[in-house]
């Protein structure tokens, strides 16, 4: 990722993609080994995570979170667990691909009740953090 990014780039993406129920909850970069993660949170639980590794494998793993009640028996107080589907895993071919992977996953997967967000606005927002290659 851009080792400079202005925080009105970072602010303009906020505002798209909290339009359709999204946030980034974590981006991490390391220039000198080129490792790269990043995750991407709905409101409702659903969640992607981009990563890239030292030798430029890069996937696309979907999640969704639930958050069930548990007991360990009947006298015993509840508590919330917390449980990660795991949803599916898609390979790019590096992290521009990736980044356009989760553009065009996000205009098709807004959070329920809200409205849809063009591919274009998104990638607009996403542009300072896509490297040049």
């Amino acid at each position: 990722m851009n080792a400079l990014v202005s925080q009105t780039s970072i602010d303009a993406l906020s505002r798209v993609l909290a339009s359709v129920g999204w946030e980034v909850k974590f981006a991490d970069a390391n220039v000198s080994t080129g490792r790269v993660d990043v995750r991407f949170s709905r409101n409702d639980g659903r969640w992607l995570h981009v990563r890239r590794d030292e030798i430029g494998r890069t996937t696309i793993e979907t999640w969704h979170r639930y958050i069930a009640e548990a007991r360990a028996s009947r006298r015993a107080a509840s508590s919330d667990c917390v449980d990660d589907m795991f949803m599916g895993r898609v390979p790019a071919e590096g992290i521009r691909s990736a980044l356009r992977h989760v553009c065009d996953y996000i205009e098709s997967n807004p959070a329920p009740a809200l409205g849809p967000c063009s591919r274009y606005e998104i990638r607009r927002a996403l542009a300072p953090l896509i490297p040049a290659e």
